[in-house]
């Protein structure tokens, strides 16, 4: 009678308890340490008192001026060549390209300040593909910056994705959040179809292993199954939210990610019921920020013990590869997800070798 009136207490201070720990990382958010690209193609110019290179100038003072705490953490690169790929693999949010006459148009600015033409430009490559959140940012912080030293600024975006056919930012943003609001249900849906399918094929450590390994076979067959219809219904979650259905590789993607959850799910919830929801909440908790905002942003526990590992990250990972990079079911997030599938697929393996138990008898064969 007593665990009757104490269970209610206790599911009120466990869902307080995973609330405060979904919640605390995106009330800690800091945007510091965006990693941004800067190149200077500026050829300089001669002066009858010197040689003079602002271009040079601006980056050596953008690199110099580093710092942890610093929102922007500057990389000098040497050409356009290398800027290219290093945008192509995602390895900068953002970048800035002084041009070859920046020198040139900035000394006839001084000359002629009411002439606006001759005011030096710079261009700006926001990159959504790395992070819609931090490009979204950055589209906004950087101009703001680099207009500080009277030059005109503008600003490309690349791996634009689903967003470049928007009419509006309102359709903009709302295809962001439908790509981070994919990553929580697909796991969500992935370990609570991995329970029902313990229970419903439930093992029985009185039978032998043959019997064991039979009753795996067809969760695994179900689970498949299972997987298919969770990462149709996110697409479906994807298309209310923002209006467009995800490309065809989105699909065999979620589907090998659901697939990937749920095997280690099942083999928690195989093992023992408990440990498996233990399991399924925390990760649900601890995750949900390292799929939807960058490592750069999440406070400090979250990055070096949390982010490595929960597969909400290449869920986020492969989800934005796809929409904005245009990259196929085969992408960053597919291998660390095929670890996790093989993991639980160990521990499948597991469940089979453990030694069978004898039925308890009742009180009646005693």
């Amino acid at each position: 009678m007593a665990k009757r009136f104490a269970m209610p207490f206790a599911v009120v201070l466990g869902v307080m308890c995973m609330m405060m720990v979904i919640f605390h990382p995106m009330m800690h958010l800091e945007i510091k340490g965006l990693p941004v690209a800067i190149v200077s193609l500026d050829e300089g110019v001669e002066t009858p008192q010197a040689s003079v290179n602002a271009g040079e100038t601006m980056a050596e003072q953008l690199t110099s001026s580093n710092d942890d705490s610093a929102t922007m953490v500057w990389t000098r690169l040497d050409d356009e060549a290398e800027l290219d790929e290093a945008i192509e693999n995602n390895e900068y949010y953002a970048a800035v390209v002084i041009p070859e006459d920046f020198s040139a148009q900035q000394i006839q600015a001084q000359l002629n300040p009411d002439d606006e033409s001759a005011t030096p430009t710079l261009r700006v490559i926001i990159d959504n593909g790395k992070s819609p959140v931090a490009a979204s940012l950055l589209a906004q912080a950087l101009p703001s910056v680099l207009e500080q030293t009277g030059a005109n600024v503008e600003t490309e975006t690349v791996h634009e994705g689903d967003t470049a056919s928007s009419s509006s930012s309102g359709l903009a943003i709302g295809t962001m959040m439908a790509q981070n609001m994919a990553i929580a249900p697909l796991f969500v849906m992935s370990f609570v179809g991995a329970m029902f399918v313990s229970r419903a094929m439930r093992i029985s450590y009185a039978d032998n292993r043959l019997e064991r390994t039979k009753r795996i076979g067809a969760q695994l067959a179900l689970v498949v199954v299972v997987s298919l219809a969770a990462s149709l219904a996110v697409d479906c979650i994807s298309a209310a939210v923002s209006g467009n259905w995800m490309s065809s590789a989105a699909i065999p993607f979620m589907w090998m990610a659901s697939l990937c959850v749920m095997l280690a799910a099942l083999a928690l919830f195989d093992i023992a019921t408990p440990l498996g929801a233990a399991c399924g909440a925390l990760t649900l908790a601890l995750g949900l920020s390292s799929g939807m905002f960058p490592y750069e942003m999440l406070p400090e526990f979250w990055q070096d013990w949390i982010y490595p590992w929960v597969p909400q990250h290449f869920i986020g990972d492969g989800v934005r590869d796809i929409v904005y990079n245009g990259h196929g079911a085969w992408n960053s997030g597919s291998a660390p997800l095929l670890v996790v599938g093989a993991v639980g697929l160990a521990l499948l393996l597991v469940v089979v070798a453990l030694p069978s138990r004898k039925p308890r008898r009742s009180v009646f064969e005693r």
